[in-house]
């Protein structure tokens, strides 16, 4: 019997699917530029997946989507296995969708979807600089209105965080925009300075304009470039 470890380019690959906890194949491959053959990559991630490090998920539209097993969650930096139900799945591929697109600003120079046990936990945690400062910027995905006492609760713990310096709400309803933007108001000042909302009603499982998108931040409406540039 032969005992399968993975190797570093199948680590490599294992710590990108835990980067993002569930990705599409097309989408991991583009994330890598060692020249490697489709055909190739495609080999690599067919054996992880073969020998339990690795599975795929049916999602939108028919697509294949990887995520960790526990197994794979030995190996990889980002130890993040998948238990996914339908509820969640839309919701956790969106938030894959939405870190991607926003690493490819400038500014942001690294981040990954968030998996540890905190006091708060985000969806994923983005690492920035702006005017040669570095910052953490804590991102929430938000599908469906949370209750006000919720939500309170959930931006006190924030404004009390050590962990993040920032946090960016994102919806894809002009109704949550305006729930969560009426409910800062009534926080603190410290609060408000802290946590922002990104509107974009095109916010889907591959698709995520936030350069074009509405934004309210320390009591007024900005732009992206106006926060982060």
């Amino acid at each position: 019997m032969n005992l399968f470890l993975p190797n570093e380019k199948h680590i490599e690959i294992l710590d990108e699917i835990g980067r993002w906890k569930i990705i599409g194949l097309n989408e991991l491959f583009s994330l890598f530029s060692d020249g490697i053959l489709y055909s190739s990559f495609s080999k690599r991630v067919r054996k992880l997946e073969n020998e339990g490090f690795i599975r795929s998920i049916v999602g939108h539209q028919r697509k294949k989507y990887l995520c960790l097993t526990n197994e794979g969650g030995r190996f990889s930096k980002f130890s993040s296995p998948y238990l996914e139900n339908d509820n969640e799945l839309r919701h956790d591929l969106i938030v894959s969708c939405a870190l991607r697109e926003l690493l490819k600003f400038r500014n942001f120079k690294s981040g990954y979807v968030m998996t540890e046990d905190l006091e708060v936990v985000p969806d994923a945690l983005v690492y920035a600089c702006k005017n040669e400062k570095e910052y953490s910027l804590a991102v929430e995905i938000e599908l469906h209105q949370k209750s006000k006492k919720r939500l309170i609760d959930k931006f006190s713990r924030y404004g009390n965080s050590k962990i993040f310096n920032y946090v960016m709400y994102v919806t894809n309803k002009g109704s949550i925009f305006d729930s969560y933007r009426n409910l800062l108001l009534e926080m603190n000042d410290k609060i408000q300075g802290q946590i922002m909302i990104l509107h974009d009603e095109g916010l889907r499982e591959n698709r995520f304009d936030y350069l074009n998108s509405r934004m309210w931040f320390k009591k007024s409406n900005k732009t992206f470039l106006e926060i982060f540039e």
